[in-house]
């Protein structure tokens, strides 16, 4: 990990979620709402 992301406050708090990106690169609604589902913790 690079030190510039080591020093985000998202990672230092632990608020960081590995997600599925293939999701999140489909503007259809279905695509949206499964990537939502995915964001929440």
């Amino acid at each position: 990990m690079s030190a510039i992301r080591q020093n985000l406050k998202a990672v230092k708090n632990k608020h960081v979620y590995v997600l599925d990106g293939q999701k999140w690169l489909d503007s259809s609604s279905t695509g949206q709402s499964m990537a939502l589902d995915d964001a929440k913790p």
